[in-house]
């Protein structure tokens, strides 16, 4: 008598769903929106392309609910940047910090899915960029980021020709998103010079002058922690 074969344990109709939205998530990272079929979707995820029919209606719909978990993310990116800026010190550090996380990104991770996305999307039809870009500025809220330069300006380190805040912001933010880009596999792209602390401390250097910031305020943050950047 053969001894029946035990019946293998199905995988719950959620973890799919998840395990779907994880293979697509780096099908559009890899492809963009166009080029990435439901064939080239359902093989990331291991799945048959029926399979990938029952849980989302169409490729648009899987597209969406990879947008929601990305947003989720970016919520929890915007979590770890300062609720409240006092200083001018307090600006620059958050510059210095947001920098950091970005270089230090690696794949494997969303966050790093959520930069491949942007990348493909910035080259593509832009709609995931367009949208986080908007959704990032509206969760800084606009007059919270003029307030801080007003803060900056009054303390006299900022120059007399200022930058618009929302196209300062966004200037950051392309430098973040640069830095990722180039460190995401653990290999460096671009030749910099010097190590992670001397391409950090440049970054912040690069953004800060360019947002009219004085060097002072820079030479602040570093003396705080018994560093120099001269």
């Amino acid at each position: 008598m053969t001894t029946p074969r035990p019946r293998s344990k199905r995988m719950p109709a959620a973890d799919r769903r998840e395990k779907i939205i994880d293979g697509a998530a780096f099908a559009f990272a890899e492809h963009g929106f166009a080029a990435a079929t439901t064939q080239i979707i359902a093989r990331r995820a291991g799945v048959s392309e029926a399979l990938l029919y029952r849980h989302f209606r169409s490729k648009t719909a899987i597209y969406r609910a990879v947008l929601r978990r990305l947003m989720k993310l970016q919520d929890a990116e915007l979590a770890q940047s300062p609720q409240e800026v006092s200083s001018a010190l307090d600006y620059v550090r958050g510059i210095r910090d947001y920098l950091g996380r970005e270089m230090d990104l690696r794949d494997g991770g969303e966050g790093a899915i959520g930069h491949r996305l942007m990348t493909a999307s910035l080259a593509g039809d832009g709609r995931y960029a367009k949208l986080i870009y908007r959704r990032a500025l509206r969760l800084r809220r606009l007059g919270k980021i003029e307030a801080v330069f007003d803060l900056v300006a009054n303390e006299g380190v900022l120059s007399d020709l200022r930058i618009d805040p929302t196209n300062a912001t966004l200037f950051v933010q392309h430098v973040g998103g640069m830095l990722s880009i180039n460190h995401l596999s653990g290999q460096r792209v671009a030749p910099y010079k010097g190590d992670r602390e001397a391409v950090l401390r440049d970054a912040v250097l690069f953004c800060t002058r360019g947002l009219g910031i004085s060097d002072d305020v820079v030479r602040q943050l570093y003396a705080e922690e018994g560093k120099s950047i001269d």
